[in-house]
């Protein structure tokens, strides 16, 4: 087992690590806790206890995520016109790329905010061409600490290890809630099938991702698609938290501040008209793009 730091304490100590509230409270606990190599193990330990604390309680998990697409690879610059197109680009994108941070946003179902996690994943920016731009915009924009992911990262295989065996996985008490999220899907995806590319076909990735992942929803097929709602959102994550007037916690760009915003921006959306709740469970299991009901 992984020594954790003076600064996180395990699963069985009395008081809760950062990012999680004692078992007997509920309420917002919105404070992201970055977690590396050294806790990334305790850390996914807490997140399969707190899931364990009550069976009859749903939950719900918002995800984002950084990464490095593969050198060569260049955006089409515009909507892909179809789901099979979308995917061809995913896998474009995913084949080959590297996870660079993962955002778990932990909620009730009554959207209490139950700990925020960002896994720091090990990359080197060395593993691209000093000209890509997708590193630059993880060290320029994003401003990750790439020095940092690089000395102390989380290793693919053992974030592969402790999501695997967390109760995060096949659980279909969990609603993953995204933002466009099937490139975050994607790659967790090849990583729990620890293959080297997604399939070459999209409806055997579809097939994966309902089997892994049994219960989602995607805020941008309701956004910028329209359905549920009366106003469609045009434009990123951002855009849509200034229309739907949604704060942000912690940094733009960064994993775990974006998984809280997707959760947030979902539960505006279900306060905001009372219809919403009702409609929404066609879109179950859709994801924005590669999703069989998004055309």
């Amino acid at each position: 087992m992984l020594e954790a730091s003076t600064s996180y304490q395990p699963a069985n100590s009395r008081d809760p690590p950062p990012g999680m509230i004692a078992p007997s409270s509920f309420g917002d606990c919105s404070a992201v806790y970055d977690v590396w190599a050294e806790t990334a193990q305790d850390a996914f330990v807490n997140i399969t206890a707190l899931l364990h604390r009550d069976s009859e309680v749903d939950y719900m998990i918002g995800i984002d995520s950084e990464f490095a697409i593969p050198d060569g690879v260049v955006s089409l610059g515009r909507e892909p016109p179809s789901a099979n197109v979308h995917y061809e680009e995913l896998c474009k994108m995913v084949n080959g790329g590297n996870l660079v941070q993962v955002g778990f946003a932990v909620a009730d179902a009554n959207f209490n905010v139950l700990g925020v996690w960002q896994f720091n994943l090990q990359f080197q920016s060395s593993w691209r061409a000093p000209w890509h731009a997708g590193v630059a915009f993880l060290r320029d924009e994003a401003k990750l600490k790439l020095e940092e992911h690089a000395s102390h990262g989380i290793p693919a295989a053992q974030f592969f290890y402790c999501l695997a065996s967390s109760a995060m996985i096949r659980n279909p008490k969990i609603t993953w809630i995204s933002f466009m999220g099937y490139p975050d899907f994607g790659f967790l995806i090849r990583l729990l099938t620890r293959q080297e590319a997604l399939p070459g076909d999209r409806f055997q990735f579809l097939n994966l991702f309902w089997e892994l992942f049994p219960r989602s929803f995607d805020v941008r097929v309701f956004t910028k698609l329209g359905r549920c709602r009366k106003e469609v959102i045009h434009g990123g994550l951002a855009k849509v938290c200034e229309t739907l007037q949604v704060e942000r916690v912690g940094d733009a760009h960064h994993a775990g501040s974006d998984a809280l915003l997707v959760v947030r921006c979902f539960h505006k959306m279900m306060t905001d008209s009372a219809d919403f709740a009702t409609q929404i469970p066609r879109y179950c299991g859709v994801l924005y793009g590669v999703g069989v009901d998004c055309w």
